[in-house]
């Protein structure tokens, strides 16, 4: 009676090395042979056949080898390093298809195989030795090169004027080089994303980000609002670069001595060093607007806290500039209007020194002396038609302009202490003389 055999077979690894040499055509198997009744066949030599199949069950490769199992039936081998009957195993084209593994056994050790099962699909791990094929390319090759001091250790090139290349020197400390080489003199180095260059190097080393063509050391082309933003944590801008289309603020430190505060404020108008509006002046140590009297330090809503200066402020007051020169028609009866007031801001942020403030109610001034009280509207909430903040339509007072009215008073206020001491010196020459 003729006994059928199973063997019960499980793929534990398949190791691919390489070490700077041809991939090995191998791969580990492992197995547990057993018998009809299940029992494994412990420590006897068995035969065994390995076929790798393509999808039609056609062989591309088939080796017959012998081991021996242990006393659980475990057998380990290696396909591919058997006595070969037809194929070779280096010759598999694993990236083609699916690939089958077919096993049979004799399980006397001699060359009466009986299949083992229906052939295996292999997966994954084998198709590891695909990369074998990565060898060279057609239009001048592409090749693992060099294995010495003279050479790359290990690289990439494309023919034999060496466009472009990946590698390294042997020995330790070395660079690690991605590049075009040493005879492509005008070729540039791209990083792409969907077949689009989004970064340069070009031949000179120039570094281009959103351009293929940088004119200068580092330039950066973007289509957004921001360019550049350092310190962006809560979505303002700590330093900003925007671009010339859009964006209209920018910094610019020019290599001098200046530093330039940019606006465009033509949006399609690109942006330049004519465009600055207030620069810092190096040689003179002078922080100022680039064109006179056109531009407001802080504004209504957007006010600073303090102003810190030694000799306090200087307010143009050349008669050249000025038009519709009146005197001034009052000053006594318009001090005597005022209502002079203490107090405190109720944003503490905005207290110094003991927090008690002097002036005047800019409401309450606006009645008496109007040209002194600024009111600025400001945007108006389109749904809602109020203000966009509390704020927002803040009054001020131009305290400077109090003093030509306050000299006024004092000159009217003197001419009345004239008359009343021309008045009390006639009363005092006649009273003197009733005393005679």
């Amino acid at each position: 009676m003729k006994k059928f055999f199973f063997l019960a077979i499980s793929i534990i690894t398949a190791t691919i090395y390489s070490a700077h040499a041809q991939t090995p055509a191998a791969l580990n198997y492992q197995g547990i042979a057993r018998n009809s009744t299940g029992a494994p066949i412990a420590n006897q030599a068995i035969g065994l056949q390995f076929t790798i199949q393509d999808g039609s069950a056609t062989a591309l490769y088939k080796e017959t080898q012998s081991v021996t199992t242990n006393a659980f039936g475990l057998f380990s081998t290696t396909i591919g390093t058997g006595t070969v009957v037809s194929g070779a195993m280096s010759s598999v084209n694993w990236l083609s298809g699916d690939r089958y593994l077919l096993v049979e056994m004799d399980p006397a050790g001699g060359t009466s195989y009986a299949a083992v099962g229906t052939p295996t699909k292999m997966v994954t791990v084998p198709y590891a030795m695909g990369a074998n094929s990565v060898q060279a390319t057609s239009g001048g090759g592409a090749g693992l090169v060099g294995n010495g001091t003279s050479s790359l250790w290990w690289g990439f090139y494309e023919g034999g004027a060496y466009r472009g290349y990946l590698g390294s020197y042997s020995g330790k400390n070395e660079d690690v080089d991605f590049g075009t080489g040493a005879s492509n003199t005008l070729g540039s180095v791209h990083l792409t994303i969907q077949a689009v260059p989004k970064v340069t190097i070009d031949s000179i080393g120039r570094v281009g980000i959103g351009t293929k063509y940088p004119q200068t050391n580092l330039q950066i082309t973007s289509s957004s609002a921001d360019i550049i933003n350092i310190g962006n944590q809560n979505g303002w801008t700590g330093i900003g670069l925007a671009n010339s289309s859009s964006g209209p603020y920018n910094v610019i430190a020019n290599g001098g001595t200046y530093m330039s505060f940019l606006y465009n404020s033509t949006p399609t108008t690109s942006i330049s060093a004519t465009n600055s509006k207030m620069l810092m002046d190096g040689s003179t140590n002078t922080f100022r607007p680039t064109n006179d009297n056109v531009m407001s330090l802080g504004a209504n809503g957007s006010r600073w806290t303090a102003v810190w200066a030694a000799n306090g402020t200087i307010q143009t007051s050349d008669e050249r500039f000025k038009t519709n020169i009146q005197p001034l028609a009052s000053g006594l009866n318009t001090v005597m209007a005022l209502h002079p007031i203490s107090y405190n801001w109720k944003n503490e942020n905005l207290r110094l020194g003991t927090g008690v403030n002097y002036g005047f109610s800019a409401q309450e001034l606006s009645k008496t002396v109007p040209d002194l009280v600024i009111h600025s509207a400001t945007p108006v909430d389109k749904e809602t038609n109020k203000s966009t903040s509390e704020y927002s339509d803040s009054y001020g007072v131009k305290y400077a302009e109090f003093t030509p009215i306050l000299v006024k008073a004092i000159q009217e206020q003197q001419e009345e202490i004239k008359e009343l001491q021309a008045t009390v010196k006639e009363l005092q020459d006649k009273l003197n003389a009733l005393q005679k």
